[in-house]
């Protein structure tokens, strides 16, 4: 089996993302991109790409610039068409190395990760497993799901969105971006409205810059003052494990704040660092 195409389609949403204006739920991204890639088998890989979906098409879309064994310019389609999808590890090495005057941050990893990710999904077609099989075993029957989405401008609001979601059978919900940040007097009012809302057992987890969220169940944690907000640099996953090992009181959550770090993952080439 090879693959023959690897495509970018890029979703538009009717209108522009934007901040709520009052509890209403706000637009999604304007953006948005599908990657598929077909193989000589008929079987076909999807994954959606939460990033900008035009740019990532160029970086999938670009020429091949090198030889083999010497890539390094290279469009991520021409890296991989031809190649066995089964090889998933081999392919994401390739794909890494290929785009690494590029890439290695940004919207090349991020499509690096979705066409990553259709791979799985036609070696689970493939194999007629789920792909959680193939990564190793199912841990539990079920997840818990939360409500992810923006703040709302004022507490009226933020609690009608709250219990919105709440009806809605969410027994956890976050609340990010949007206004939070701008007004730190407005901040506190907003979490407050929020947490009231979600009930006595509410208890909130900081996810800077512009994030926090809240959940039932557990004990309340409340401090306005906020002394373990520091900012950190997205790409500083050092500064983000010092951070949380300092201030364990109040973990952060670094997989929303940086795309990843390449010198310490497993599937990163040894001689990454002779090209930083």
């Amino acid at each position: 089996m090879k693959i023959t195409n690897v495509e970018v389609l890029v979703l538009k949403s009717p209108g522009l993302y934007n901040n709520p204006e009052g509890s209403e739920e706000p637009l999604g991204p304007t953006y948005m991109g599908i990657v598929r890639v077909s193989t000589d088998a008929g079987i076909t890989g999807y994954s959606d790409m939460e990033t900008v979906a035009s740019v990532a098409k160029a970086a999938v879309d670009a020429p091949r610039w090198s030889e083999a064994g010497t890539e390094c310019f290279d469009g991520l389609a021409s890296l991989v068409i031809g190649e066995n999808p089964l090889e998933v590890e081999r392919l994401w090495y390739k794909m890494y190395r290929g785009s690494i005057y590029y890439g290695r941050r940004g919207v090349a990893i991020q499509a690096i990760s979705a066409i990553d990710i259709a791979l799985w999904d036609i070696m689970g077609k493939f194999y007629q497993q789920p792909v959680h099989v193939l990564l190793g075993g199912k841990w539990r029957d079920k997840v818990r799901a939360y409500a992810s989405t923006l703040f709302r401008p004022t507490p009226e609001a933020i609690r009608e969105a709250t219990r919105k979601y709440l009806d809605e059978g969410f027994t956890a919900i976050k609340f990010g971006w949007g206004v939070f940040g701008k007004d730190p007097n407005v901040d506190v009012r907003l979490v407050e409205a929020a947490r009231k809302e979600m009930g006595d057992q509410a208890s909130s987890q900081r996810h800077p810059p512009h994030v926090a969220q809240y959940e039932r169940g557990k004990p309340v944690q409340h401090d306005t003052e906020a002394p373990d907000a520091v900012p950190v640099l997205p790409a500083n996953a050092s500064g983000h494990d010092k951070h949380t090992a300092e201030h364990h009181g109040a973990p952060i959550d670094p997989a929303s704040m940086y795309e990843g770090r390449p010198s310490e993952d497993r599937r990163t080439p040894p001689s990454e660092e002779s090209h930083s």
